[in-house]
C-alpha cells in the first residue's frame, strides 16, 4: 500500500507544483481564400476565382518544454470556388488533423507549422483533383492569455493534398489547393 502511495505522490504533486499550464483546448475559427495549385503549366483550362471559405473545428495544445509545444485537433474546412468560363460555384469540404509545431517567443508571440492530414469528405462540381492525403500549414500568431483563458490570431497558409492518396478525378495536371487564411481561437488551459 506505502508503494501505490508512493507512487501517486511522485506523479501528481509535480503537476502542481509547476504553475504554467501544461495543456490547452481551444475553439477555432478561419476566414480564407483557396485557389487551386497546378504542379505543371497548363496550355489551357479553368480558371477559379476564389470565394471566401470557412472552418471550424478544435486545437489541442501540450507544452514539451519553456517555449516548444505539440498542437493537434480536428477541423473542417469549407472551400468555395467559381469558375470564370462559366458560372458555376464549385464547394471542397476538408477535414484535416494538424499535427504541428508550436513555438512560443517574446512571451506573447509564435510560429506554428508541420503537417496536415486531409479527407476530402465532399465535392460538389469540383474541376479539380480530391485533396485527400498530405498536406502542410506554418504560420506566425499572437496569443494574449489571462488566468486560464487565452485568444489567438494566427495569419497562415495551408497547403491541402499536396502528396495525394486517391486517384485524380480528371487525366489533366494533378492539383492541390493553396489555402491562405486568418485563424482565430478562444481556448482554456488546464
Amino acid at each position: 500500500m506505502k508503494y501505490v502511495f508512493l507512487f501517486t505522490f511522485l506523479f501528481t504533486v509535480p503537476q502542481y507544483v509547476n504553475a504554467q499550464p501544461k495543456r490547452s483546448l481551444f475553439a477555432t475559427y478561419s476566414i480564407s481564400t483557396p485557389e487551386p495549385f497546378y504542379h505543371k503549366q497548363l496550355n489551357s483550362g479553368r480558371s477559379y476565382r476564389p470565394l471566401t471559405s470557412h472552418s471550424f473545428g478544435l486545437r489541442y495544445i501540450v507544452k514539451g518544454g519553456k517555449a516548444i509545444a505539440l498542437e493537434t485537433g480536428l477541423e473542417l474546412a469549407r472551400l468555395h470556388f467559381r469558375t470564370l468560363r462559366f458560372p458555376i460555384e464549385s464547394q471542397v469540404h476538408i477535414i484535416n488533423v494538424p499535427v504541428y509545431a508550436n513555438i512560443t517567443f517574446l512571451e506573447y508571440l509564435f510560429v506554428n507549422g508541420g503537417l496536415l492530414f486531409d479527407a476530402e469528405i465532399k465535392g460538389e462540381n469540383a474541376f479539380f483533383d480530391r485533396q485527400t492525403g498530405i498536406g502542410f500549414g506554418l504560420g506566425p500568431g499572437a496569443r494574449y492569455s489571462y488566468r486560464n483563458i487565452s485568444v489567438f490570431v494566427n495569419p497562415s497558409a495551408e497547403r491541402h493534398g499536396f502528396i495525394p492518396l486517391t486517384r485524380k478525378r480528371y487525366e489533366e495536371v494533378r492539383q492541390s489547393l493553396f489555402n491562405p487564411g486568418v485563424k482565430m481561437g478562444i481556448g482554456y488551459s488546464f
